[in-house]
């Protein structure tokens, strides 16, 4: 009779664990999905996970596709999200905490336990024991619970990442697009001081302008060239800082932009309530809630766990020397003399309020770059205005001034090509204000978005970039 009750307790011990163990999935599919139409709702932009070899192949077909043209912005995006591994990587911990969802819904496995216990005669004794932790079945809401908060602040945590990703990308490609305008110029500077030099020289064996004037000329001429050689290293510098986040390589690299800085709006950017949007659809608030929700989570586990780590349960047979078997139910369970867990549910609350500390903080901080982002975008609008309105146009009046007095003979070549110069120094200097103020309506962009930018990518942090031409390389108005 007692190895009978003790049949039944395993049997239904064993039953519960088939229950509780059949719910529980690996799949990462459904949290990627709430993933995806998070990043949806934010920036409008789907993201990709290719996970067998025949959607990996069509991946690689589009991608190709897109690069025949010239690249636009949602393109470059569209690739980086679909073909960068390092996001592509990051999707695995989905994998990693949904495993650890389905893990926290199952049972500890049974301890077995055998002894032999022989004499010198043909007598002896059997042991057997198999107990489990029946506290782990107790546990299972409170380990799945927390297993299932650090599954959402994994998703908020990607989620983080992929927001920088995609305005890593917009960002990366703005500075490209005025790279690639500026160095436009910079050779219509070179071909202009390669000509000035070449009729400083004929004026030179002439006897019209002095040996200084001469060098002179062939100084700024060498300026040009190592600006323009500069500039040309910073393009192609620029050029793989956006192919590394688009992932490509080998002959994917050989694409080309045709499109030149959208033109500046023409009104100065008003947004409403932009402290209140941004806390809102704040992500990096709504990780740290995520992590103090871990944390108390990991608390009511510690209260429980460290006054009773484990409770063992099950049933223990005995067989004894005259052949007889007995049997029934078997306890085992710790106590809690040494360590009462006094220090594991101190170290416990001291996490839980240091997380609000830190949740209270982000809070305070995206504020404060909301309000910055702000100014730093409705300033860099007004530079930008400034030079499109006034600074610009005044230099091309100034050239138009200067060419008609060379045309009346009553301006040299070598002013008029120096007033040239300063109309294209001008005209870098826009180019520079108007990349400033994407910048900064991408980083403001990306508040509202829900993520604060990467401080070593930020135009607020960095504050207003200068404009126009170096010091030293093509300046000498």
């Amino acid at each position: 009779m007692p190895i009978r009750r003790a049949l039944i307790f395993i049997g239904v011990a064993a039953m519960c664990m088939v229950m509780v163990s059949g719910c529980a999935t690996t799949d990462p599919e459904g949290p990627f999905s709430r993933l995806n139409e998070s990043i949806e709702d934010r920036t409008g932009k789907t993201l990709e996970w290719p996970r067998s070899a025949e959607a990996k192949t069509e991946r690689s077909k589009r991608i190709g596709t897109l690069l025949e043209d010239g690249l636009t912005l949602d393109e470059a995006v569209a690739i980086g999200l679909s073909n960068n591994r390092r996001i592509q990587g990051i999707y695995q911990q989905l994998g990693v905490s949904q495993a650890a969802v389905a893990q926290s819904q199952l049972l500890s496995n049974p301890h077995v336990g055998f002894a032999y216990l022989g004499g010198p005669s043909d007598l002896y004794k059997l042991e057997l024991e198999a107990v489990t932790n029946i506290l782990s079945l107790f546990m299972i809401p409170l380990r799945k619970a927390l297993a299932e908060a650090q599954l959402m602040r994994a998703r908020h945590l990607i989620a983080g990442v992929v927001l920088d990703h995609i305005f890593d990308i917009q960002r990366a490609y703005v500075r490209m697009q005025a790279l690639q305008q500026a160095y436009r110029l910079r050779e219509r500077v070179l071909l202009s001081s390669e000509a000035a030099f070449e009729m400083a020289q004929r004026m030179r064996k002439a006897g019209n302008i002095t040996r200084l004037e001469l060098l002179s000329r062939r100084s700024l001429l060498d300026e040009d060239r190592l600006a323009l050689s500069s500039a040309s290293l910073t393009l192609f510098s620029a050029r793989e800082d956006l192919n590394r986040l688009m992932g490509l390589w080998k002959e994917e690299v050989d694409w080309h932009m045709a499109a030149e800085l959208p033109p500046l709006p023409p009104q100065k950017p008003r947004i409403p309530e932009v402290e209140k949007r941004a806390v809102s659809a704040s992500v990096d608030l709504a990780l740290a809630r995520s992590d103090l929700r871990v944390a108390a989570r990991e608390l009511g586990i510690t209260d429980v766990t460290s006054i009773l780590p484990e409770l063992r349960a099950g049933a223990a047979f005995e067989r004894e020397e005259d052949g007889t078997w007995l049997g029934g139910p078997a306890l085992e369970l710790p106590l809690p003399i040494f360590d009462p867990g006094h220090a594991k549910r101190s170290r416990a609350r001291a996490m839980v309020t240091q997380r609000w500390e830190e949740f209270t903080a982000i809070a305070v901080e995206t504020r404060s770059q909301a309000r910055q982002a702000l100014r730093q975008l409705t300033t860099a609008w007004e530079q930008a205005h400034y030079y499109e309105a006034s600074f610009l146009p005044l230099r091309q009046a100034m050239t138009r001034q200067a060419q008609r007095r060379y045309n009346g003979m009553f301006l040299g070549v070598f002013e008029l090509l120096m007033i040239k110069r300063m109309e294209i120094r001008a005209s870098l200097g826009r180019i520079d204000k108007l990349k400033d103020y994407w910048l900064a309506r991408m980083d403001l962009d990306e508040i509202l978005s829900g993520k604060l930018p990467d401080p070593s990518t930020s135009m607020t942090v960095m504050g207003p970039a200068s404009g126009g031409m170096p010091s030293g390389q093509g300046g000498h108005e």
